[in-house]
């Protein structure tokens, strides 16, 4: 799973963390924690139907 969300960053132009960690978090979606050196973020995932419109306008990290 961590390939899939380093292969989203990349599709984004977005800055590769240096480690991706999977959160224990999370009922029906996968939730990543992304750490840089200053800082850390945090993305989550649903492949379960068409999501990603009802997600759109909160997409940022």
């Amino acid at each position: 799973m961590e390939q899939i969300v380093e292969e989203i960053l990349i599709e984004n132009n977005i800055e590769i963390p240096n480690k991706i960690e999977r959160c224990n978090t999370g009922h029906g979606n996968y939730v990543f924690e992304l750490n840089y050196l200053k800082r850390k973020n945090i993305i989550r995932i649903n492949y379960e139907g068409n999501l990603y419109s009802q997600y759109e306008n909160f997409k940022y990290l």
